[in-house]
C-alpha cells in the first residue's frame, strides 16, 4: 500500500505535540494541530468524509473557524478524496488550492554546488535558531510570526535539524529536516526575497539532501507550489502525488 502523502508530516505534528506546549484536537470528525502563538504549522487534517455526514461536518468545522477554535485550513491526500467530497468542499469554500508531494531517491551521495560567498551550516544554538527563525518569517511565512518556542523545544530532538544559508557570514535563506524511519522531510526551505534567484535555494535543499543520506533516509519528501515544483524537479525531485489544501472559513 502505498504511503499517504502526508504522513511524514503528521508524525511532524505529533513530534510537535509530544515536545512542545502545542497541542492536537482529536474527535471524531477531524485531527487538529493548533499552534496559537505561531503562524506554522496550523492546519486541520483526517476530516471524515463519511458522504452522510459531510454536510453536518462542514458547517460544524466552520462554525469552530468563525469563532477561532480551529485553523482555517484542512489538508487532503488528493489520492484519498474522493470526488463527491472533493466538489462538495470546492462548492462551499472561499479557497481552494494544492500542494506537489515530491520525492527524492537517496540511493548515492550529493555533489553540492561550490557558490561564491555563499555556506550553508547546520545550527544548534539558541542564537543560531533564533536567527533562523527570524530568516523563516522574513522570507517563506512573508512576514508571518512564528513561536521561536516551538522551534527551540523542537531542537532537543534529535530528528530535527536546522540549517541556515549564509552569504558573506549573513544568514539569507534556511531549511529543517524532520527525519522519521527512513524517510527525510525537508521544510520550510526559504530565502530571504534580496538574495533570491542566486542558487541559494538549490544550494541550500541539496545540503539537506546530503544530510539525509548521511543519515541513511531511503528517500527524501517535500510538498512544494507549483512554482517551487519547477526548481525541485531541476535537482532531481519527482511529483509522487497532490495535497488538497481548503480555506473553511466562512464565506460573509
Amino acid at each position: 500500500m502505498k504511503t499517504s502523502c502526508l504522513t511524514n508530516l503528521i508524525q511532524l505534528y505529533e513530534l510537535i505535540e509530544q515536545t512542545t506546549s502545542n497541542t492536537i484536537v482529536r474527535n471524531d470528525q477531524l485531527k487538529s494541530i493548533i499552534c496559537p502563538h505561531s503562524s506554522w504549522p496550523n492546519m486541520i487534517y483526517e476530516i471524515d468524509t463519511n458522504p452522510t455526514k459531510l454536510e453536518n461536518t462542514i458547517q460544524a468545522i466552520q462554525s469552530r473557524v468563525s469563532r477561532n477554535k480551529l485553523p482555517p485550513y484542512c489538508m487532503f491526500d488528493s489520492n484519498l478524496l474522493d470526488k463527491e467530497a472533493f466538489e462538495q468542499f470546492s462548492s462551499v469554500v472561499s479557497e481552494n488550492r494544492y500542494w506537489d508531494y515530491m520525492e527524492y531517491n537517496l540511493n548515492e551521495s550529493i555533489l553540492l554546488q561550490d557558490l561564491p560567498h555563499f555556506t550553508v551550516k547546520q545550527i544548534q544554538t539558541n542564537l543560531e535558531i533564533l536567527d533562523w527563525v527570524l530568516t523563516m518569517e522574513n522570507s517563506i511565512m512573508k512576514g508571518r510570526k512564528l513561536d521561536p518556542e516551538l522551534f527551540l523545544d523542537l531542537n532537543k530532538h534529535d530528528d530535527v535539524e536546522y540549517y541556515l544559508g549564509y552569504e558573506n557570514e549573513i544568514p539569507v535563506a534556511g531549511s529543517m529536516l524532520f527525519k522519521k524511519d527512513d524517510i527525510a522531510g525537508v521544510y520550510m526551505i526559504g530565502t530571504l526575497e534580496k538574495f533570491q534567484r542566486k542558487g541559494y535555494g538549490s544550494a541550500l535543499t541539496q545540503y539537506v539532501l546530503k544530510r539525509g543520506f548521511e543519515l541513511n533516509c531511503k528517500k527524501a519528501i517535500l510538498q512544494a507550489t507549483n512554482v517551487g515544483a519547477k526548481l525541485y524537479r531541476k535537482l532531481g525531485f519527482t511529483i509522487e502525488g497532490r495535497i488538497e489544501l481548503f480555506n473553511l472559513r466562512p464565506n460573509l
